[in-house]
């Protein structure tokens, strides 16, 4: 990030046919000293253990010695030099299932190996991978229900070296949620066998894994964590990012390319009015959201105050978000309005500052189109 007039200038842009409703926004930047990384505890979580989006501290990093992907009963390929470098480069998932979106026509099993013992006395292990998915939607979903061909979200397996036996350690445990990012795959050293230096990640989603690499998280009380202040927040128009279509199905969205119009509808209700500032609906978590569609955008500003940074030191910065999307797939639930809005805990009544707040800022009327 690069400091504009003493703030740092973020946009939150709506390229797609749905509606955004925004909780919360900070900006934190961490300061690491010499040696020190960090990741996010951050993916599409289906079983157990859930994302957190903790900060995880580590030094140095375990790519596998030789990695192999395996499509169905078909020959495995070395898949070594496509999962040791980030360079958008993806595993191949084999052959897409034509009927659906987002599945592939058989599973693939891609095995990683490394040169020394996962369980590690350095910290505790963690998959990092980064990678991209094409997602499916709920008619989608629905389809692949109807024909008996649900999808298998990835299955995290280890390899007892003793008897060489494959041990499952999660279940369908998650993938990188969207476009191309890092994901964390905590592993819990009780599960896995000793001396173990080999997992196995199977699936049958259209998942795209880049790179896979070994880290030790640990705690790190040198970090410095300064939480910046959110000075503005308003919605404008912005129009929309052309979507591009890269390779291996990864999206990128040209936001130097926009366009005032799309074919797309907008759901109908009340969203937050324009041209001013609604920062009071993003300082807390309550449910009081500020809520924009596609062709849309939230432009945050946050003051860059911040001490100069010590010789060797590095500064990460992470925006933290909470909050949700809505689309308007046929069998999305109440998905042609805004409302219902949602609430944190599904069983609790709103916070009371929620309606007045959504009454002061969110009257703005938008339907059909």
């Amino acid at each position: 990030l690069a400091a504009k007039d003493g703030r740092y200038e973020i946009a939150l842009s709506e390229p797609m046919e749905e509606l955004t409703a925004l909780d919360s926004a900070r900006l934190i930047a961490y300061d690491l000293p010499p040696g020190v990384s960090l990741a996010l505890d951050e993916r599409m979580g289906i079983s157990d253990p859930q994302p957190t989006g903790a900060a995880l501290f580590y030094r140095g990093s375990m790519l596998p010695r030789s990695a192999r992907v395996t499509h169905g009963a078909r020959t495995t390929v070395d898949a070594t030099d496509a999962v040791c470098a980030r360079d958008l480069l993806a595993v191949d998932p084999g052959e897409i299932d034509s009927r659906f979106i987002g599945r592939t026509a058989e599973p693939f099993a891609l095995e990683l190996t490394f040169a020394h013992p996962i369980a590690s006395t350095r910290g505790d292990p963690v998959l990092l991978m980064d990678g991209w998915i094409e997602y499916p939607y709920c008619s989608t979903n629905f389809a692949m229900w109807q024909a008996l061909a649900p999808l298998s979200p990835p299955t995290f397996e280890a390899l007892d070296p003793a008897t060489g036996a494959w041990q499952v350690i999660v279940k369908e445990y998650g993938y990188p949620a969207g476009m191309p990012r890092e994901a964390a795959f905590p592993l819990d050293p009780a599960l896995l066998p000793a001396g173990c230096t080999t997992l196995r990640i199977t699936t049958n989603h259209e998942l795209y894994i880049d790179r896979c690499r070994v880290v030790w998280s640990e705690p790190c009380s040198r970090v410095i964590e300064h939480d910046l202040t959110l000075v503005s927040a308003d919605v404008r128009q912005s129009g929309f990012a052309r979507r591009i279509s890269a390779p291996q199905r990864r999206p990128i969205y040209d936001y130097e390319a926009r366009v005032p119009l799309w074919d797309c509808k907008i759901q109908s209700g009340f969203y937050t009015a324009t041209a001013i500032d609604a920062s009071p609906l993003l300082t807390e978590v309550d449910d009081a959201v500020a809520i924009f569609s596609g062709g849309e955008e939230l432009r945050f500003a946050f003051d860059a105050s911040l001490p100069p940074l010590a010789a060797g030191w590095s500064r990460a910065f992470v925006l933290d978000l909470n909050g949700w999307c809505k689309d308007m797939d046929p069998l999305t639930g109440d998905g042609a309005r805004v409302d219902p809005l949602p609430l944190r805990e599904s069983e609790s009544s709103p916070a009371p500052t929620r309606d007045a707040l959504h009454r002061q800022f969110n009257t703005r009327y938008q339907g059909g189109r």
